[in-house]
């Protein structure tokens, strides 16, 4: 374990110098009245002695009904702050891994995570027969012409057609990463902060294509890097997936010589046209991606090393997991205190406040069980909770990296006087 030793000077009256950090690996706004996260993990100095609050053993808390953020992750949220030499410090380190990542404790700041397996963040289900892909839209021709060519076998190509949209007609989007997490740290009034992203992507699962890449993330954003996805290869494999569908579906039912091959090929490019203008308009209205997002003030820094918003296009035609996704926040600073951390700071009282998941409280299945402060380093969680049914959240298994906290004061300031 790479640490230093860090003596508090007695503070006088006249000097009380204070130094905050804290940190939430993640935080899911669902809708403009429901938010929930990982627990905030905060240390303070008060000009005599640092406090800790708060949990820096994240747990998830799984999203109601039948949406899943996460299935696997990892998480790693942790804070210091103390004085050296006259000079007050403050740290923070706040990440998302996959499965089988490992906390890491070292002493500049460099990192906090060492990736592990991939691990996807669902952020939405897109519903195209709510954008208006349905049959009647699809075979709507204003001349009539292909309903009398289509003569006898009309409601036969309409029931092939709601069949093809039946098998398409649902897309997943989502972040793909190995690890996204910010680190933040404050000596005085001088913020430094950053955010890596190992192999992070925005994709698009289309159904019989698979996942399709939409965005490539950079690994080391600069500061407030915006990213608007562009949908047009989902487009693409959409009609590409439908016309080879609909070429299968015509040949196999209708008999042979029913329908001239002329008319099916014209009935095919018919129907993708008429999709590719519903797809045309959410192709750039699908989610925003802000990396490395910092908030200075002339106190403290706030580092996420993503924020991701869904659009209003994805809520109107789909079932989104979230409205908001902030992932790996990281807080440092020179901030004062709160009332109640200055009572705490008073009584010298260190809390650990465990994650708080709403839900049907009287079914004991919907607790979520947290590790003991006593948990041994390396010690690894499973998390389950209630059927959606109950009005809990939503049935998923979440492997969780507990470290020991002495295992991750990465943040100890090893290069305090570089």
């Amino acid at each position: 374990m790479i640490g230093l030793s860090v003596t508090a000077a007695p503070a006088t009256a006249a000097e009380k110098p204070q130094a905050k950090a804290s940190s939430v690996a993640l935080t899911v706004n669902v809708s403009d009245k429901v938010k929930v996260d990982t627990g905030r993990y905060t240390a303070t100095y008060n000009g005599k002695k640092t406090v800790n609050s708060g949990t820096n053993k994240p747990a998830l808390p799984l999203l109601a009904g039948d949406q899943q953020l996460l299935s696997v992750g990892v998480f790693a949220q942790d804070a210091a702050a103390a004085l050296q030499n006259g000079t007050v410090y403050s740290g923070a380190c706040s990440a998302l891994a996959g499965k089988g990542a490992t906390l890491v404790a070292i002493g500049d700041g460099s990192s906090c995570v060492k990736p592990g397996e991939a691990v996807t963040v669902n952020l939405a289900e897109l519903n195209l027969q709510k954008l208006g892909a349905t049959t009647d839209y699809l075979l709507n021709d204003q001349s009539k012409s292909v309903h009398v060519k289509l003569g006898p076998v009309n409601d036969l190509v309409q029931t092939i057609v709601s069949g093809v949209l039946s098998k398409v007609g649902g897309l997943s989007v989502g972040v793909d990463l190995d690890a996204a997490e910010s680190t933040c740290m404050a000596q005085g009034s001088d913020f430094k902060g950053k955010t890596q992203l190992k192999n992070a992507a925005v994709t698009v699962n289309v159904p019989g294509k698979g996942d399709i890449k939409v965005a490539d993330l950079p690994t080391n954003p600069k500061k407030n890097t915006t990213v608007v996805p562009d949908l047009s290869p989902v487009t693409d494999a959409v009609l590409g997936r439908v016309d080879t569908l609909l070429q299968s579906g015509l040949k196999s039912k209708i008999a042979p010589g029913v329908l001239d091959v002329s008319i099916r090929i014209d009935l095919i490019e018919h129907i993708k046209e008429q999709l590719a203008v519903l797809l045309k308009g959410i192709e750039t209205d699908l989610v925003k991606l802000t990396m490395n997002k910092q908030d200075k003030t002339a106190k403290s820094l706030e580092v996420s090393a993503l924020d991701i918003k869904v659009l209003d296009a994805v809520k109107k035609i789909g079932a989104p997991t979230a409205a908001n996704v902030a992932i790996g926040t990281s807080t440092c600073g020179t901030n004062g205190l709160t009332s109640s951390e200055e009572k705490a700071a008073a009584s010298g009282d260190k809390k650990n406040v465990d994650v708080v998941v709403s839900g049907d409280k009287s079914d004991p299945d919907t607790s979520v069980q947290v590790k003991p402060d006593n948990a041994p380093a390396n010690a690894e969680l499973n998390l389950l909770s209630s059927p959606a049914a109950k009005g809990g959240f939503a049935a998923g298994a979440l492997v969780l990296l507990v470290a020991a906290a002495a295992a991750t004061r990465w943040f100890l300031l090893r290069r305090a006087h570089a």
